[in-house]
This record gives C-alpha cells, structure tokens and sequence, in this order.
C-alpha cells in the first residue's frame, strides 16, 4: 500500500478570509472541544488578534 505525497504550502492572501472564518467563529464545532480553561471570550479574542496580525503581515515568500 502506498502512501499519496502530501505537499503542504505557506498561507496565501486568500486564505485569510477562511483562516480568520473558522478562528474567529464563536460558534465554530471545534470549541465544543476547546480547553475548559480557556475562556470562549479570551479565545475569541486571542484569535482575532492572530487574524489581523497575519492580515497585517504578508506570506513568507517561497522557492516551489
């Protein structure tokens, strides 16, 4: 059985748009499973800063 290549990319500027969606969503799956001490408010916060960091910061340029 062979395993298929996987090639993995830096961010692009359109990928901001879903990044900050699925970080951001207060009502996202995933936070059912967030730690019990992190809380919802502080995460979404946290997450929003990380957002706009990267919105502010272009992508590392890569050799492909």
């Amino acid at each position: 059985m062979s395993v298929p290549a996987l090639t993995l990319r830096g961010r692009r500027p359109r990928d901001l748009s879903v990044l900050r969606r699925w970080l951001t969503d207060p009502a996202a799956e995933w936070r059912q499973w967030d730690a019990p001490y992190f809380h919802a408010a502080q995460t979404t916060e946290a997450l929003e800063r990380y957002a706009e960091r990267l919105a502010e910061t272009p992508p590392a340029r890569t050799s492909a």
